[in-house]
């Protein structure tokens, strides 16, 4: 087991706690570092400034407001705790292997879907890519559902009673 499969368990702790705790833990620290070494200030202005840092720095038009920046830094957040909380759902619900086979899959999507939908080209060497990914996720899968199928078969085994 993940020690975050062992910590849930130990002290039965939900996925969504885990999560929150979790993040307040880095939100304070990392808070803590910023405001010390001033790079909250420089933050701060940069989010309270109209327009991008390309557009800032060149004195450009500004495409983004304030609020604009405030709206995508919330969302990128929720976004971000909601996947975390799904995360540990699928942790504690099956397995670490499975978050990661999931978590796996669903970076390899973003990169297809980025080829389906922007103009890049597809080289043979991402084709090749494509191809050894899906091989190794398909080959990783079957590993992973022989150990699960000798467990059951085990544990099955260690239940019967003798006749």
């Amino acid at each position: 087991a993940s020690p975050c499969q062992q910590i849930m368990k130990t002290y039965d702790v939900g996925q969504d706690e885990f999560i929150f705790n979790l993040y307040t833990i880095a939100l304070v620290s990392m808070g803590t570092v910023t405001i010390l070494s001033g790079d909250m200030a420089h933050g701060l202005s940069f989010l309270l400034t109209p327009g991008t840092m390309a557009e800032i720095e060149a004195g450009s038009h500004p495409t983004w407001s304030p609020l604009g920046k405030a709206v995508a830094l919330a969302a990128f957040a929720s976004t971000g705790f909601f996947g975390s909380s799904f995360a540990g759902a699928i942790t504690r619900r099956f397995s670490a292997l499975a978050m990661s086979i999931v978590s796996t899959t669903r970076k390899a999507t973003t990169l297809f879907l980025s080829f389906a939908f922007f103009p890049k080209e597809c080289t043979p060497q991402h084709m090749l890519g494509m191809v050894l990914f899906m091989v190794a996720l398909f080959v990783k899968s079957l590993r992973a559902g022989r150990k699960g199928m000798k467990m059951v078969k085990s544990s099955a085994a260690l239940t019967e009673l003798p006749r």
